[in-house]
């Protein structure tokens, strides 16, 4: 049974009787405050301590009423309940890679010399149907060296090269009463890596480890190298009454007809 009696609990009608702070690296400062009372004085608190961002918990089965309320984030030590006026969420970086396979056809060099052919259409097509029919290529080796490399690997059944793609990955942390939530964009652009690590106020040990753009020769005709928003998503967490934010974004050559670039 509780040491606290009813007629030790004040104007209030309940007293906090324990504090324990704790640091998850995930969610950053982690409060557990306990609480007795009376039955409606707890009740009506745990409405306050909800709207403050904290998880609730209470235990009715005796004559003092117990409440466990855990708040997480960007805090007041001082007075953990309180809401929060300014938060700073917290982040969690992580580098994938996946791999990707890319069109022979798609190749920065084959595009810049397909260009220097009838037409674009027309070099791919003569090189397939060269294949298909089981013909030599007529097209001149010294001006279309790539397109002879190419005839040789479709003839044996290669038409595509695996690559790598770098995917940045941001895992923020923030409580349910967080205001500054990223607004979702019906139509994501393309950032260049200069603008998504200021517009993201990505730390420099993140910045400094992207890959650099790749230089002209590896960049294929109508494309941008920068980083595309892949995944945009939330999720809430119960444990700490916290909502997990999501977002990738994959490095790559987009297209500049379709995308709009930043």
């Amino acid at each position: 049974m509780s040491a606290t009696t009813l007629g030790q609990l004040g104007s209030a009608g309940y007293v906090c009787t324990a504090s324990r702070p704790s640091f998850d690296p995930s969610s950053g400062s982690v409060w557990e405050l306990e609480y007795e009372g009376s039955r409606d004085a707890i009740r009506i608190a745990s409405v306050s301590w909800q709207s403050a961002g904290g998880r609730v918990r209470i235990d009715e089965s005796g004559p003092i009423s117990r409440a466990t309320v855990v708040f997480s984030g960007n805090r007041n030590p001082s007075d953990p309940a309180a809401p929060i006026s300014t938060e700073t969420p917290t982040d969690r970086y992580e580098i994938r890679t996946d791999r990707v396979d890319i069109s022979l056809f798609s190749l920065a060099a084959v595009m810049k010399e397909a260009d220097g052919y009838i037409s674009p259409s027309q070099y791919r097509s003569d090189i397939e149907n060269a294949v298909k029919d089981g013909v030599a290529l007529t097209l001149d080796r010294t001006n279309f060296p790539l397109a002879h490399k190419i005839y040789k690997k479709l003839a044996r059944g290669q038409d595509s090269f695996p690559t790598p793609r770098f995917n940045l990955v941001r895992v923020r942390t923030y409580t349910t009463t967080y205001q500054q939530r990223t607004r979702l964009e019906a139509i994501p652009p393309i950032w260049k890596t200069t603008s998504l690590v200021a517009a993201f106020a990505l730390p420099n040990a993140v910045a400094n480890i992207l890959p650099s753009d790749p230089g002209p020769n590896d960049t294929p005709t109508g494309t941008v190298w920068g980083w595309m928003l892949m995944d945009d998503s939330a999720s809430y967490v119960p444990k700490n009454n916290q909502v997990e934010e999501h977002k990738s974004w994959a490095f790559a050559a987009w297209d500049t007809d379709i995308y709009p670039i930043i």
